[in-house]
């Protein structure tokens, strides 16, 4: 009897020590912040005191209820200490393990107590249970565990681990080498043993879950700490950046030239003028800052400003327009003294976050240098328009592809086509088809950096057929970078003077021709001055005829004694060679009636063949005196 209410001692002990444990973990859960798990293992503890309760109460009324759930509360107590530390570190629980534990509690239980009553089987089945939700407890601790942790998850699962072995270890004993028992309440060393180690581990388990926690607390303080440290000096470094910004902010509107201003809409005043209005318009901040806005434009001006300014607010207020649209207006402003300054004014609206007010921030700037360049530039481009239109020479801008982009009326006129005709095409496709290549390479070396202009002739085909010499100078136009972006081509017609200089070529070369045919002639004619007889008369001619006639054939045909003449060819003209009136011969010349005539080849024979004719009658007149004088000597 002494045993057993020394049994049942420890199990009240274990009861009130299970209690506090649970007390302690719910008023640390209640008044400290705790993380996931930690209510499972409060409740852990709640189950295992209501497991050792059941053995001390319902053991005297129903010994087999008090063991089935009295193990059946101390094996979920593990589970659900298994399943806090799985929620602690941030994983998913194993569904499939718990079931198992409890259908192999529950088959021990009605195997070993209904089907073969044995009490010590079931001690063993159960015990297999306890300690395999504690190893896989002591698994959980000792897998994938921060940095951060120290000696109180070291301390759980060695005692998870001892645990296991102790619950193991009384299985295998309560299978094999303990005598069969009939109720828990049968005096055992080993039991009472097994008592006093969940006591210890009803305490040990406590501490260091609480450890657990409070050791997660801390690294999330100084986490927390480390990172309020780190936004402190972000904070800081963003503040000093502010100062610094709003520094440079009020160094740059108040020496800029432009000038910065804020007009509040509501109070319809000007809150902010920076300082350069002074140079702008001769006023000081604080001047501009006591008029009214209208002031601010000459009078014929203020009605329409003031309906502009009145329309872009209702906008803003009704969200047709936010702070991200910007306007640009140029005004005519009075400055101080009379004078007037052409302004252009950036604005856009914005609500104050400091007074809710509608407020208008604007930048005025000076156009008077911009105007100037602006008209300069105008009259610039007008009288390049003029020249461009006006001028004698066809004129092409086009690409660096050479596809023209604008052309004056001259170029139309030499080429035949109007601008629309010109606009797209490329220049090198309206030069003859062999001079194409010019515009190409000309380009080219433009392009390459080699020249910046070039001239050259090149010939174009005009729209209606005829061939168009041209005198070409192209030029190479380059941006503001440097870079080519442009060629502006002029043509200069000279094709009169090309055809000019053809006929004037032509006539010089008829003119040498013409000289050395009566060069020929001349020696021909003196030729036949020395000549003795008729026969060596007529042999210089048929030697000299090929020089005069040159480069066409020429023959001489004597008449037969006769007198007849052989027939005329179709492809030659006859010119008759006379002597006292009658024929004696023809000079036959092969060639075309109309290129005699293009040649002055007809008036040459004719000439020719009166020279032979006057040299033949001289000559026959000298023989005719030889023999008059041998005839009077004889």
């Amino acid at each position: 009897m002494s045993t057993v209410m020394d049994r049942s001692t420890l199990l009240v002990v274990a009861i009130l020590l299970t209690l506090a444990a649970v007390l302690i973990l719910v008023v640390v859960r209640q008044t400290r912040k705790t993380y996931p798990g930690f209510g499972l293992w409060a409740g852990s503890m709640a189950l295992a005191m209501a497991g050792t309760v059941s053995f001390l109460t319902i053991q005297q009324v129903n010994p087999r209820l008090a063991l089935l759930i009295g193990s059946l509360l101390l094996v979920v107590a593990f589970v659900f200490l298994y399943r806090g530390l799985l929620e602690f570190r941030g994983r998913t629980a194993n569904y499939a393990f718990e079931l198992l534990l409890a259908l192999v509690l529950f088959a021990g239980f009605v195997f070993f107590g209904f089907v073969r009553p044995n009490l010590n089987g079931y001690v063993a089945v159960y015990s297999l249970c306890l300690g395999s939700a504690a190893a896989m407890g002591a698994r959980v601790v000792l897998t994938g565990r921060p940095s951060y942790f120290g000696s109180p998850d070291r301390i759980l699962a060695s005692w998870l681990g001892l645990i296991t072995a102790f619950t193991w270890s009384r299985a295998a004993y309560s299978a094999l080498f303990l005598a069969p028992i009939d109720s828990l309440n049968t005096d055992t060393t080993f039991q009472t043993a097994y008592i006093a180690f969940q006591i210890i581990s009803v305490l040990v388990i406590t501490f260091a879950v609480i450890n657990l926690n409070s050791q997660r607390l801390e690294h999330e303080l100084r986490t927390t700490q480390a990172s309020l440290e780190r936004d402190i000096e972000e904070r800081r470094r963003v503040e000093g950046a502010l100062l610094r910004s709003q520094q440079q902010y009020r160094s740059l509107t108040e020496n800029m030239d432009d000038n910065a201003w804020i007009y509040d809409m509501d109070d319809q005043r000007f809150v902010y003028v920076s300082p350069s209005v002074r140079k702008l318009k001769g006023y000081t901040p604080d001047e501009v800052m006591r008029l009214a806005i209208d002031s601010m434009v000459l009078p014929h001006q203020r009605e329409q400003m003031q309906a502009v300014i009145d329309g872009r607010h209702r906008d803003f207020l009704s969200d047709k327009i936010t702070s991200q649209d910007f306007f640009l207006d140029e005004l005519e402003q009075p400055c101080k003294g009379g004078k007037t300054v052409w302004t252009e004014i950036s604005s856009h609206f914005v609500r104050s976050a400091e007074t809710g007010h509608v407020e208008v921030h604007g930048v005025t700037r000076d156009l008077t240098g911009r105007r100037e360049i602006t008209e300069a530039l105008r009259a610039s481009e007008e009288k390049f328009r003029l020249a461009f239109a006006s001028a004698n020479t066809g004129i092409f801008l086009s690409d660096l592809e050479g596809r023209i982009q604008q052309t004056n009326s001259r170029a139309e006129q030499i080429l035949g086509y109007n601008a629309d005709e010109l606009r797209g095409m490329l220049e090198q496709n309206l030069a003859l088809a062999g001079d194409a290549w010019l515009t190409e390479s000309n380009r080219k070396r433009m392009t390459d950096g080699l020249v910046d202009h070039s001239t050259y002739e090149q010939r174009f085909t005009h729209r209606d057929g005829p061939i168009v010499h041209c005198l070409v100078s192209s030029a190479l136009v380059r941006g503001a970078d440097g870079k080519p972006n442009a060629f502006i081509t002029q043509l200069q017609d000279i094709t009169q003077r090309r055809l000019a200089e053809k006929a004037l070529h032509a006539a010089l070369k008829k003119s040498a021709t013409h000289a050395a045919r009566m060069g020929a002639l001349n020696e021909t004619v003196k030729g036949l001055m020395r000549c003795e007889n008729r026969e060596q008369a007529l042999q210089l001619i048929e030697s000299r005829l090929e020089k005069m006639f040159f480069p066409f054939e020429c023959q001489f045909v004597q008449a037969d004694l006769q007198g007849h003449l052989p027939e005329s060819s179709a492809d030659a003209q006859d010119f008759s060679v006379d002597l006292q009136g009658k024929v004696i011969g023809i000079l036959r010349i092969y060639a075309e009636d109309a290129l005699l005539r293009e040649e002055d080849l007809a008036q040459f024979a004719e000439t020719v063949s009166d020279s032979i004719s006057l040299a033949l009658a001289n000559l026959q007149l000298r023989e005719e005196t030889r023999l008059r004088v041998g005839t009077d000597g004889g």
